[in-house]
């Protein structure tokens, strides 16, 4: 890659407004020392686009993000939890607009010599960064220590450096994926907010630059060998020249302290930082920091006055993972509420007259003391929760939620406006299932459908009787196409421009790789949002997608299910038997099934009563797939194969008949037969990337670690420059062999995994979600594809 000149290179931070005066002033100096370099302030809580930065243009979150994306983060989150969890995303967008290199810098640094040490090793590397400490730390008691920065993270992200390259795109996607769910400073469970996570990035990316120039991120984590020059303090002592100093922690109105964080440096003995914090104190004043102070930050609030503490972010944030969104998290009013679902009354486990608040219930989650004195909040201490919710003067708890508490919340009736629903509602095939899965969930809710069946235009078998199949006209304001994008043109051409015409057009979309393809981008044009049902899948679509990109996990259901006796199904009675399904016209290559016979012979050297069971379906339309997987079973008799149809009840109980469920796929958009074994309580061995990690941890199932790279060709859909994932065999073959040596605790970990899928993946769960968006749908009718940056 040839080097980057200055004029290829964006310089960003974050903050929220009243913190400008730290991004002006780094920013000033910018000015001085690199003017060359394009300069970006992204402003959290600027929603208007009212703020205007001399020193750097603003990067407003309508540029970034969906609103409902967007705010329900924010309120997801604390300030500084919000802004570092947004990181990769403004990262991201600064290098789709181009630039060959992106450079982010806390807002409380200062820039004193050029970037060269961080910016040349971008020549070569994907990514760049700062460890804290290039020296041992003594061991003397003061702090921070060694063991601070090991909580803390390796590096320090008040400095990441990107090149716009295919792997740094992708590690900022693994990574904003990760700070969605898991952005939090909670140490004691090793969380640090976005920096933690890059501990990872030297084991998972080849091209990942350290740079060790002792000029560079100065800050209290590092003064114990790097000394600011008593005469210049733009070097430091050894003649090093400062290249940007980091002012963590420190008060411009208290320059004799370094930072709250530290006990290590005593600014009293180090006359050079004396003056070099004397200095920078003085520029953040000037800049009117003090005066800035005073604004509230935008997402502190709901509309009603009541602060978004801890407990209600944490509700939020569990919302979100489950698929839940919010029009507008800060107003009280808005349907659904968040307000509202914060003090909805929970269920009692004991059937007490006056259950808790979700918020209530939370508190008590996520105190520990709490939980000691109070165990059982929803039963035996629940009148004694209450009291001391009610009376303890020392509780930081505000009045507003104890008040919603003991008063009603009042619900909206379900929407009754109806909906079309088009789908493949005989296809025995996973998008086929989606479309039964939101219609099960539409009924669930008590919303009227019209059912549009598309089967006939489907290659897989349509003998799926789950939803008695239709021709019904179109009669309702909302649309719901289940069609993926590459058959929109298709089915456009077939239903014909009346049934999109005044009405509001929702497409449903799977995929199962990381970058959507820009060749289907004319198929967002009949939508006015689009649903997805995983959080890998929103952020692939989201990233192209010109209209809203929501989340709506699809219903899992197994039916009555149950183990029938073995030899019914040819199995044999004593064997540990594994079991992996597969659809052949879903590309060979990305089901992976060879992965999975070669795992279960590493497992399994011989003498083992074990069995493999390979099913597979549409083994006509891939007769070379079909050949190569006989080919590897070879005259193994431990591996049976079944190549043909089941029915619904027919596939369930073969699921439900065996020990663990096998995937080891290079990347799935949902996984149904993953989540359909655990919710038939068999534990799960898969493949730990794509759209089944929103269902798969290590407490519920076996995930299997893996290593990205590019396809190399094409496959069906799938491009050759494309990122998917090789599973770890020898990983594999270890979680075979503890359900085999284990059967007890892999069968803790099935029951804790249909738990958990039940919970999320019920018809009446799901209804929930697809409820409130349809009422939040029937609410904006009157102003269809109105943007919501020019509301």
């Amino acid at each position: 890659m040839p080097a980057a000149t200055r004029s290829s290179v964006a310089a960003v931070t974050i903050v929220a407004k009243n913190y400008v005066a730290y991004a002006r002033t780094l920013f000033s100096t910018f000015v001085s020392v690199e003017p060359d370099i394009e300069r970006y302030v992204f402003i959290i809580d600027d929603l208007d686009g009212s703020e205007q930065i001399p020193e750097a243009q603003v990067i407003s979150p309508t540029d970034v993000f969906d609103y409902e994306h967007f705010v329900n983060l924010a309120f997801s989150y604390d300030i500084t939890e919000f802004a570092t969890a947004v990181k990769p995303f403004v990262l991201r967008y600064l290098l789709a607009r181009g630039f060959d290199r992106v450079v982010y810098f806390d807002p409380d640094i200062e820039l004193f010599g050029r970037l060269d040490p961080v910016l040349d090793p971008l020549d070569a590397h994907d990514v760049t960064f700062t460890p804290h400490t290039t020296e041992p730390i003594p061991l003397d008691g003061k702090l921070p220590d060694e063991v601070v920065l090991l909580r803390a993270g390796a590096y320090n992200l008040g400095f990441i450096g990107v090149s716009n390259t295919p792997a740094a795109i992708a590690m900022l996607d693994w990574w904003a994926e990760r700070l969605e769910r898991f952005c939090l400073s909670d140490v004691e469970s090793g969380l640090f907010v976005d920096q933690k996570w890059m501990d990872l990035v030297p084991g998972l990316m080849d091209r990942v630059a350290v740079v060790r120039h002792r000029g560079c991120n100065v800050a209290y984590w590092n003064l114990h060998d790097r000394h600011i020059d008593f005469v210049d303090p733009t070097v430091l002592r050894d003649g090093t020249p400062l290249i940007f100093f980091h002012y963590s922690g420190f008060d411009v109105r208290s320059p004799g302290e370094l930072s709250k964080h530290q006990t290590r440096t005593y600014v009293s003995d180090e006359p050079g930082l004396r003056q070099l914090l004397e200095n920078y104190s003085r520029r953040i004043i000037e800049f009117d920091h003090v005066g800035r102070l005073r604004i509230p930050y935008g997402f502190s609030a709901f509309s009603n006055g009541v602060q978004v503490d801890a407990f209600a972010r944490k509700v939020i944030r569990d919302a979100r993972a489950a698929g839940i969104r919010f029009p507008d998290p800060f107003d009280v009013r808005a349907e659904p509420s968040a307000w509202a679902y914060l003090n909805e009354p929970l269920p009692s486990e004991r059937g007490v007259s006056r259950p808790l608040t979700r918020y209530l219930v939370a508190v008590s989650e996520v105190r520990k003391d709490l939980r000691v004195h109070f165990p059982d909040v929803l039963g035996r201490d629940r009148d004694r929760y209450i009291a001391w919710l009610r009376n303890d003067a020392a509780t930081s708890i505000e009045p507003g939620y104890l008040r919603a508490a003991w008063e009603p919340v009042v619900r909206q009736a379900a929407s009754r406006i109806g909906v079309n629903v088009a789908g493949y509602f005989r296809t025995e095939s996973g998008v086929g299932e989606a479309g039964r899965a939101h219609v099960s969930a539409l009924h669930e809710a008590a919303i009227p459908t019209k059912l549009l069946d598309f089967s006939a235009h489907a290659p897989s078998r349509g003998e799926d009787s789950t939803i008695p199949a239709s021709a019904d006209k179109a009669a309702y304001p909302i649309n719901l196409v289940c069609v993926n994008a590459d058959q929109v043109a298709h089915f456009e051409a077939t239903s014909g421009s009346e049934f999109f015409k005044d009405r509001y057009n929702i497409g449903s979309w799977w995929w199962e790789l990381p970058e959507f393809p820009d060749r289907w981008s004319s198929a967002f044009d009949p939508f006015d949002e689009i649903w997805v049902g995983t959080q890998f899948v929103a952020t692939a679509v989201g990233r192209k997608s010109p209209v809203p990109v929501v989340l709506i996990p699809p219903v899992v259901n197994v039916g009555t299910a149950h183990p029938v006796p073995r030899a019914s199904i040819g199995l044999v009675d004593g064997e540990t038997t594994f079991l992996f399904l597969f659809d052949l016209y879903s590309v060979f290559e990305r089901k992976n099934p060879l992965a999975v016979i070669e795992s279960f012979r590493r497992a399994f050297a011989g003498g083992e009563r074990v069995r493999l069971v390979l099913k597979w379906i549409n083994g006509e339309h891939d007769p070379a797939g079909t050949e190569r997987i006989r080919l590897a079973v070879g005259y193994d008799a431990r591996i049976s194969v079944i190549d043909r149809y089941m029915s619904r009840d027919e596939k369930n109980c073969l699921i439900a008949t065996c020990d663990a469920y096998v995937s080891l796929h290079r990347s799935e958009g949902f996984g149904y037969t993953l989540a359909e074994a655990m919710a038939l309580g068999r534990p799960v061995i898969a493949t730990d990337w794509s759209g089944n990690t929103d269902f798969m941890t290590p407490s519920n199932s076996y995930p299997v670690g893996y290593r990205l790279r590019e396809l190399g060709q094409d496959y069906g859909p799938y491009a050759s420059d494309q990122l998917w994932a090789d599973p770890d065999l020898d990983e594999a073959a270890r979680a075979m062999r503890e359900v085999y040596e284990q059967p007890q605790q892999a069968r803790r970990k099935g029951e804790r995994g249909r738990e958990e899928v039940s919970a999320r993946f019920s018809a009446s769960a799901v209804a929930r979600i697809i409820g409130r968006r349809i009422e939040l749908i029937e609410s904006r009718l009157p102003a269809k594809r109105k943007r919501w940056g020019r509301r």
